[in-house]
């Protein structure tokens, strides 16, 4: 049986040493390889590994030395295309100079008749040098064409006229890094090629009227869609209760649907009365207050400028919901609104809503009147523009809201509109069969601006 021989500690060290040895000649005949490739070429790194964040800084600065060399291209290509330019400026000049003389001459009183129709072809010839200097290039680069410099910067049309087709733009190109310099200048400086444009003198506002859809409110930003807004009521009468109603406004379309939307939902007892005045909505109560706060996170109530979240009021005037204008907006609707409003009688079927002929402010706040000294079928209607009072002589007890339109109609050059308001009918027959009380300063102040 074959005995095993321990291994020699000697001999293990001496292996150990000999891999060490070798490794570290290895090492230094690497070293000494690089070492004579930095002398011989005067490089000190061949690869970034070679030393990772000297070589990340050499490349930063490469980067930045060839930006700078680029900068450099640049703007010597920007000082020949400027000198150039000036050069066809100067050209520009001198013929305009060499025409004024020549026309300063032809304009006297001795001038001939061949001396003048000379003139008249130098300036058809000049004109065509105008049309030459203007398509002047550098390289393939049309200099007066502006920006876009790559496209005829003139031309002479059949009918005779010289087209601009530049921009207005000043051509640029870095000079530096992050610096931006004009190269050149555009034709519309040099030849005025295009025409300065026209503003008109007025400021159009669109007014608010009841067909002004919700999405042309608030400068076109419009209303959110599928809102509700929460109105709560406080009575006068501490003995009554106080009550509130959430109001679903998703399905309305324009700020007359959001007024009647508001009246048919509102809380009970309150007979809320919403209508369009000047630029902005109004909510009066007869007796008592409101209150009118968001539902949840909704934004409604405030674009719809309604927002009150103070002591109840029984007249809620809403902020200005600036529409915008479409290109379905009326004319007349372009310079001030119209002032309209309600006339309110207690019952059914017998309110009025009055709108004014003409925009403007001077018919604001007018005070309605029903005087007791009229005849059935025969009312009549006056208005004073000193006192700013519509009155209506009717028969207490008889006459109807139909009957009290037709007067107010038919007076003469009307300052007022009269019309049946449907959102106080029981049925459209109905409509304006409602009898009136007499009265001093009926139901709603009108507003326009």
């Amino acid at each position: 049986m074959a005995s095993i021989q321990p291994i020699s500690t000697s001999r293990v060290t001496d292996a150990m040493t000999r891999g060490r040895l070798t490794a570290q000649i290895q090492s230094d005949q690497l070293d000494l390889f690089r070492l004579q490739n930095q002398l011989s070429t005067g490089y000190r790194i061949f690869l970034p590994s070679d030393d990772a964040a000297a070589a990340q800084r050499a490349m930063a600065l490469q980067r930045t030395i060839e930006r700078k060399d680029q900068s450099l291209t640049n703007l010597q290509g920007a000082r020949t295309a400027l000198a150039t330019t000036d050069s066809v400026l100067n050209e520009v000049n001198q013929g305009l100079n060499e025409l004024k003389a020549a026309a300063l001459g032809a304009i006297s009183s001795t001038a001939t008749d061949e001396e003048r129709q000379a003139v008249v072809g130098q300036i058809d010839e000049l004109l065509n040098q105008l049309v030459r200097v203007g398509n002047s290039t550098l390289s393939t680069n049309y200099l007066l064409g502006g920006a876009e410099r790559s496209n005829l910067a003139y031309r002479v049309t059949s009918e005779g006229y010289v087209e601009f087709l530049g921009d207005e733009s000043s051509p640029q190109t870095f000079i530096d890094i992050g610096q931006l310099f004009n190269t050149g200048t555009s034709g519309d400086e040099v030849f005025g090629g295009l025409s300065e444009e026209i503003r008109g003198g007025s400021d159009l506002h669109a007014s608010l009227t009841p067909l002004t859809r919700l999405d042309q409110l608030n400068g076109g930003l419009g209303v959110t869609p599928g809102g509700a807004i929460e109105v709560r009521f406080v009575p006068t009468l501490s003995s009554s209760p106080t009550t509130s109603s959430v109001i679903d406004l998703s399905q309305a379309k324009t700020i007359d649907d959001v007024a009647r939307m508001i009246e048919a939902g509102a809380p009970a007892g309150s007979r809320v009365v919403a209508s369009v005045e000047g630029d902005h909505l109004r909510l009066d109560v007869a007796s008592g207050g409101v209150t009118i706060k968001e539902v949840g996170s909704g934004r409604t109530a405030r674009e719809l400028g309604l927002l009150s979240t103070g002591s109840p009021q029984a007249t809620v005037h809403g902020s200005n919901l600036d529409p915008t204008i479409s290109s379905a907006t009326d004319v007349n609707d372009l310079f001030g609104s119209k002032a309209r409003g309600r006339i309110v009688s207690a019952g059914d079927n017998n309110d009025i809503i009055l709108t004014a002929n003409w925009n403007g402010a001077q018919l604001n706040g007018v005070t309605v009147n029903y005087i007791d000294d009229g005849s059935a079928g025969l009312e009549t209607a006056d208005y004073n523009g000193t006192t700013n009072t519509l009155t209506v002589h009717v028969a207490t007890g008889v006459t109807t809201a139909a009957g009290v339109a037709n007067a107010i109609n038919a007076i003469a050059n009307p300052p007022f509109k009269a019309e049946l308001d449907y959102r106080d009918q029981t049925t459209p027959s109905a409509r304006g069969g409602g009898v009136v009380e007499a009265g001093a300063g009926l139901g709603v102040g009108i507003a326009g601006g």
